[in-house]
């Protein structure tokens, strides 16, 4: 039997242009999308049992009121079995390296290509 749920994936940056670019290149391949700009209230959903349904997060690094990395480490600590992947147009490898240690599945560098970005999709959503 053919497992045929749509993947939801929770995109969080706070560049708008960002979202819409990921919302795009992921719901054209089928996956439900549901979008935050703001890191407080990402931050916030992260820890109720609706964001445990998600099979995937997209997170920014550098925002503000809480920064991608520490959104990470609560995503990892409230509901370590969802994958989170993590994007930056500041990929230090200081950063991917601590993106890492939390937890996350991939580190995307920005500007991304659409296939950069559905082949870390791919290799982080189980089959």
């Amino acid at each position: 039997m053919t497992d045929t749920k749509t993947r939801r994936i929770f995109l969080v940056d706070d560049e708008s242009v960002i979202l819409q670019t990921l919302s795009m290149i992921l719901s054209i391949k089928g996956y439900e999308i549901v979008a935050e700009q703001d890191s407080g209230k990402a931050a916030e959903f992260v820890q109720t049992d609706e964001f445990a349904e998600f099979d995937l997060m997209i997170s920014d690094v550098r925002m503000d009121p809480v920064n991608g990395l520490d959104l990470l480490k609560i995503a990892k600590e409230k509901h370590p079995g969802v994958p989170v992947i993590m994007l930056s147009a500041f990929g230090t490898s200081k950063n991917t390296t601590i993106a890492r240690e939390l937890g996350a599945s991939e580190f995307l560098h920005k500007p991304f290509k659409p296939n950069e970005v559905l082949a870390a999709v791919a290799r982080a959503l189980p089959t």
